[in-house]
């Protein structure tokens, strides 16, 4: 991800933007500048999200933004829900009823990031939907799923290669 952004970057010409690798575990190693912005993908709900909004609490400008970016599927297509039933019962199959991430099971958190924000110093919200429609090929479609931490060539092994002719 970080390299996609950094040649995005090059290409655009834009400069200050610091890219760091590391998690919320790590952040106060991190040496970072105050920052006008901070940007999540999926990756937010990875995080201990409470702690690290207070983190970075003191480490951005009065003026700062938190920017969450993430799809939803709140709004899928009789196709779209066929192929994803398709692919959660291709990846039970090799790695079991359980999600699995990392070296363990994922549960979804039970507060939602809105109800997370809104409790924090971050708290003035502004929600945006956007709709894009995308169309995929097979192999898109399990480029995507191995780009998933439930279903990503670590958490396969051995079974990879059999779960991408599946």
């Amino acid at each position: 991800m970080l390299c996609v952004g950094m040649r995005k970057q090059k290409k655009l010409g834009l400069s200050g933007i610091s890219w760091q690798i590391g998690d919320d575990k790590v952040f106060d190693t991190l040496n970072l500048p105050t920052a006008k912005a901070c940007f999540f993908g999926s990756s937010f709900h990875w995080t201990d999200r409470a702690i690290l909004l207070n983190k970075l609490n003191d480490k951005m400008d009065i003026n700062a933004s938190i920017v969450i970016i993430s799809s939803s599927e709140t709004q899928t297509s009789k196709t779209d829900v066929k192929w994803k039933k398709t692919i959660k019962d291709v990846v039970k199959e090799f790695l079991g009823e359980k999600r699995r991430a990392g070296n363990s099971t994922y549960e979804h958190p039970k507060k939602r990031h809105e109800e997370i924000l809104s409790d924090s110093i971050f708290n003035n919200l502004d929600i945006r939907s956007f709709e894009r429609k995308e169309q995929r090929s097979v192999k898109d479609v399990v480029g995507l799923t191995l780009s998933k931490s439930y279903a990503s060539p670590a958490q396969l092994g051995n079974n990879l290669q059999a779960f991408i002719d599946k």
